[in-house]
């Protein structure tokens, strides 16, 4: 089958959501505001690891923090799983005998009422890199420079993923799943990839963003991760069909497709170069979606596993402008391969969340009223040149500006402000629409912002 046009990709990305006002796709994680992350990526040459687990113990600190919900790493980014029930997954080489770490941390955060979160890393593993060479992603010259780097476009993805995922959540009471890396940010050009976008489009992969096969890529690229996203939910829910899902960076504003029915939440780890003003801008875009949404702050004062710790003081200075615009909280840190997170850290990570806490019975239940609704349409940043992620510096302005004026503001999809429009009684609209450099709307849109214009709304 060939490849569709570019422009009808992008209108298929948009349309396969649910685009009414969506209803609030709550349960449990909906309400649960406060939540702890620790990475705990881990090298077949950890000597060591897991030395200091104690399930119970971990727990219990998790628990005095203050935290609903804590991640448990499944797959981490070497590609190795701490768990011994299945077939599928690939034990830690150093994981002490016997021992199951997810099994254990469940039943002990589970006592407490603690949910757990399954940490998901998609497209590095060196196991499967040894066992699997011709699933390793390639760069144009045929090598793989980076060693555990693997194709999810390949036949990982049906072969071993996807079964993998059925072993988990049919092994384990796994709350929930987060997955990393699942959307499209580069070319691979394994013989896979090359085969595939050969079929689809009748022509080879391009050698980059110049090359005029370039917006052909693009086209397949973002519809095949689509399709990825929606396997693994699919495969979730079958066992599992109530379980939250979500894919980091996925329909962020610098992905801005509307989130489908099948994600459950929606989570980044912000940019560390500004915590608060990053989540804030993010915060804006999810918080009109109906969707649970998580602003991940760091604790490091630069990025992953640099050590150090912010203090409490600056950590609520990042959470704050999420909570206030409808989001929940997930600060994340990092464990040493021994597992273990030093004691002052906990106080500061506990401190923050207890900030949170404090004001949990005024964020429950509580809606966004729209006042400045910002477009940040997706067909019209296409129009800019096929990317694979757009070009934000326009709506980052937006957001200064907006900051500094002191209005409420929300940035929504095209599809979400003419369902907006066409169902909201004009005197319960917001009262200003900004189209910030939109080259391309609709017909039905244009006629629906002609009509808002002419019931009082104001139009800039």
């Amino acid at each position: 089958m060939r490849a569709q046009s570019y422009a009808a990709v992008i209108g298929e990305l948009i349309m396969a959501a649910n685009y009414g006002l969506q209803g609030p796709r709550i349960g449990w994680y909906g309400k649960c505001f406060r939540k702890l992350f620790f990475d705990f990526h881990s090298s077949q040459h950890a000597l060591g690891l897991a030395a200091a687990f104690d399930a119970e113990g971990w727990a219990e600190r998790c628990a005095q923090a203050g935290a609903q919900a804590v991640s448990v790493f499944i797959k981490c980014g070497f590609g190795w799983s701490f768990y011994r029930k299945g077939s599928i997954r690939y034990v830690h080489p150093q994981l002490p005998e016997g021992l199951d770490m997810v099994e254990a941390q469940i039943e002990a955060f589970h006592r407490r009422g603690i949910k757990t979160i399954g940490y998901y890393h998609t497209f590095n593993s060196e196991p499967i890199a040894r066992d699997h060479p011709d699933w390793a992603r390639r760069d144009a010259s045929g090598r793989t420079p980076e060693p555990k780097a693997i194709c999810m476009q390949g036949p990982v993805f049906e072969e071993w993923m996807l079964p993998h995922l059925v072993e988990v959540v049919t092994n384990y009471e796994i709350d929930a799943m987060f997955f990393d890396g699942t959307y499209a940010w580069g070319p691979c050009y394994c013989p896979t990839c090359r085969r595939r976008f050969r079929e689809a489009a009748g022509e080879e992969l391009p050698a980059g963003p110049e090359d005029p096969r370039w917006e052909a890529y693009v086209s397949w690229a973002l519809e095949d991760y689509r399709r990825i996203r929606q396997a693994i939910s699919d495969t979730l829910h079958a066992h599992r069909p109530d379980m939250p899902t979500s894919f980091n960076w996925a329909y962020t504003m610098r992905m801005p497709e509307s989130v489908p029915e099948h994600v459950g939440n929606l989570m980044l780890d912000v940019p560390p170069e500004d915590q608060a003003f990053n989540g804030s801008y993010q915060a804006r875009h999810w918080a009109l979606t109906g969707v649970p949404f998580d602003i991940m702050n760091s604790a490091f004062l630069q990025w992953w596993g640099d050590w150090a710790c912010k203090p409490a003081t600056c950590l609520k200075h990042e959470v704050a402008p999420a909570i206030a615009n409808g989001g929940l909280t997930w600060i994340g840190y990092q464990m040493t391969h021994t597992f273990d997170v030093a004691e002052p850290v906990m106080r500061q990570l506990g401190e923050a969340l207890a900030f949170v806490k404090e004001r949990e019975h005024l964020l429950e239940g509580a809606k966004v009223v729209p006042c400045v609704l910002v477009l940040h349409s997706t067909q019209s940043h296409f129009t800019h040149g096929a990317r694979l992620m757009v070009d934000e510096a326009a709506m980052r302005g937006a957001h200064r500006l907006f900051l500094e004026t002191g209005l409420p503001h929300n940035f929504v999809d095209e599809h979400w402000l003419l369902n907006y429009l066409c169902t909201t009684p004009a005197a319960e609209r917001a009262p200003v629409i900004v189209l910030s450099d939109q080259r391309r709307l609709e017909p039905e849109l244009v006629q629906a912002l002609q009509n808002y214009v002419r019931e009082g709304g104001g139009l800039l």
